[in-house]
């Protein structure tokens, strides 16, 4: 669904202005497309100089993929003035390849317009432009002022069974792990929750059905045993962790940390040149991964399962798993992977393997 949004970003000692009256007089000459991110400061958006007055009339889409955004022009950025240009074009283009991937979804909408449905790029930029005007008289200008909005694209139905059935039980794992290991009086009270009653009293029209049959899942793979299966047993806790479930918690542990040592090291790096540990660079740990082999979403929800087990393992846990709204990071992640040649990664890699 398409958000209305307004944006009100202003730049320090001088005035941007979405469409003055005054704008026809600046009809010869030359104007700037500006890219901000959504959560950014105008002071670090991208740049880009237009010298033909006319190319106001192109379709942004045009503007964007044949001039702004194109690497090959890359000598016409102001890097002298701004030698961040080329990185901020690079991430740029960076989400433009994921949204073909269909890893991310989005939006583009006008600074300073009033609020909006996101901008169609095929539409003029003629008739989205502003004024930005320095108070000491040094710029004064035509601008095309776009600010970007990027977020993971919303899953299906049949998506979200899918990533239930692929997922879901490592989480339920987890988090009886995590339960029993607050001790007896805690675990017995998380088990004397709703979703464990409406298991026990076999309600399938609960409201926690995905929860109930997959416990039942567990069961039958072994994993976990119930007391429902024991009918005498009443000093039975109701459900609790075989020796087969307690083996894939280790194996999932073992995953988690291993993710931990060998990529964090490329959570923030440069590219030109390659670096690690560069403040405010690409996160290049799921591209490292892929080129691993690795099963890329297991592995990054182990790790961020294993960082943020009381928020995910505490609360309203039930709803967490009934939304599958802890997958929301695996999303994200997958969302704003990079896509840097393998020329680029192994360069890093080195770097990486010095540092172990």
């Amino acid at each position: 669904m398409e958000i209305k949004r307004k944006f009100s970003k202003e730049l320090p000692g001088a005035d941007c202005v979405f469409g003055p009256d005054d704008i026809s007089d600046y009809e010869k000459d030359a104007w700037d497309i500006r890219i901000s991110l959504a959560d950014a400061p105008l002071e670090e958006a991208f740049y880009y100089t237009m010298e033909d007055p006319t190319a106001v009339d192109l379709p942004i889409n045009q503007l964007l993929k044949n001039h702004a955004l194109e690497p090959k022009n890359i000598d016409k950025l102001d890097i002298a003035e701004y030698p961040d240009l080329p990185f901020i074009q690079t991430e740029l283009n960076l989400y433009l390849e994921n949204e073909r991937k269909n890893l991310l979804k989005l939006d583009f909408y006008i600074n300073q317009a009033p609020e909006s449905d996101p901008l169609e790029l095929n539409n003029r930029a003629r008739n989205f432009l502003g004024v930005t005007t320095y108070h000491d008289g040094s710029h004064d200008y035509r601008v095309l002022d776009l600010v970007l909005v990027a977020s993971p694209p919303d899953l299906g139905i049949f998506e979200l069974d899918d990533v239930r059935r692929k997922h879901g039980q490592i989480y339920l794992l987890l988090l009886l792990d995590y339960k029993e290991k607050l001790g007896e009086a805690e675990y017995n009270k998380f088990l004397s929750e709703e979703p464990f009653n409406d298991f026990k009293e076999s309600k399938f029209d609960s409201k926690y059905k995905n929860i109930i049959s997959a416990i039942q899942s567990m069961d039958m793979k072994r994993q976990v045993k119930t007391a429902s299966r024991y009918g005498s047993e009443t000093d039975q806790p109701l459900v609790q962790l075989t020796e087969e479930g307690r083996t894939l918690v280790k194996k999932y542990k073992n995953t988690a940390t291993e993710v931990a040592e060998h990529y964090d090291r490329y959570d923030s790096c440069s590219i030109a040149p390659p670096a690690l540990g560069i403040p405010g660079g690409f996160d290049v740990r799921v591209q490292m991964m892929e080129i691993d082999g690795k099963n890329i979403p297991e592995s990054v929800l182990l790790r961020v399962l294993e960082d943020y087990s009381e928020e995910f393992f505490s609360g309203d846990w039930a709803q967490t798993y009934e939304n599958m709204s802890f997958y929301s990071n695996v999303l994200n992640a997958l969302a704003y992977k990079t896509n840097f040649s393998l020329e680029v990664l192994n360069e890093l890699k080195k770097l990486g393997g010095a540092s172990q």
